[in-house]
């Protein structure tokens, strides 16, 4: 700090306290930069997850589709093998007088 001509120069005690406080406001300004990376960093995973979360909920319904498709299958195929079954009983009492 240059003193004005015709002042006193400052005090050490002022000079520390400039200096304390100019240390300070970098301390702050670099916290408040790394609130601000924290912030795009959080809404660039969320960003992220919502997708993947989007991603599981499709396949998760799929999957469900696929399992209720799957269960009509075996019922239609248990019903046609009792079908089948019972022919062959009846063909057999036929057969064998």
């Amino acid at each position: 700090m240059a003193a004005i001509p015709g002042t006193l120069p400052p005090s050490p005690a002022l000079m520390d306290f400039v200096q304390r406080f100019r240390t300070l406001q970098t301390h702050r300004d670099i916290g408040n930069q790394l609130i601000q990376e924290i912030l795009i960093y959080s809404e660039h995973i969320e960003g992220t997850l919502r997708e993947e979360n989007s991603q599981l909920a499709k396949e998760l319904e799929d999957a469900q589709l696929d399992l209720e498709d799957a269960r009509r299958s075996r019922r239609e195929m248990q019903q046609k093998l009792n079908i089948a079954t019972a022919r062959a009983a009846s063909l057999v009492q036929i057969a064998i007088p």
